[in-house]
């Protein structure tokens, strides 16, 4: 990867920054997974957030299927002490996992001059790269604003 971004920087002199989810250059940017790569103008650009978000579907299916669990438990009363255990035990563990199991969706929030928003979706692979792209993209942008 370090021979890539050799060559890359060899070959445009103007670049400042590059990982697996963008370049940045001196006047503007290049994201890998919008619009085909297509270099953005860095006067286009107002604002640039980095948006994590909690998925929340799979902990309403398990919540379901504990208080399902849980109320076939008490409505069907099985006589054997080794079937209420492990059925109170399955229901317990159905009802932590709706809790404590997370899923995130990260997004990035463009917002251009003519105020359009775009969202990109970054990939749990490359939140980590997305969001020090982002950092640097922000800075850049906040030294413009205070030259102008």
């Amino acid at each position: 990867m370090e021979a890539i971004q050799l060559r890359i920087k060899e070959q445009y002199s103007n670049l400042e920054y590059l990982n697996s989810f963008g370049a940045i250059f001196n006047n503007e940017i290049i994201l890998h997974k919008y619009r085909n790569s297509n270099p953005i103008p860095l006067d286009s650009v107002l604002k640039i957030k980095f948006l994590k978000k909690r998925k929340l579907v799979v902990n309403y299916v398990f919540l379901f299927f504990a208080v399902a669990g849980a109320i076939s438990l008490y409505k069907l009363q099985y006589p054997e002490l080794i079937t209420n255990v492990i059925g109170c035990a399955s229901v317990f563990l159905l009802f932590l996992l709706s809790f404590f199991l997370k899923n995130h969706e990260y997004k990035v929030l463009l917002v251009t001059n003519n105020y359009q928003v775009n969202y990109i979706v970054v990939e749990k692979y490359l939140k980590e790269d997305a969001k020090i792209i982002f950092q640097k993209i922000q800075k850049k942008i906040n030294k413009q604003k205070k030259q102008i």
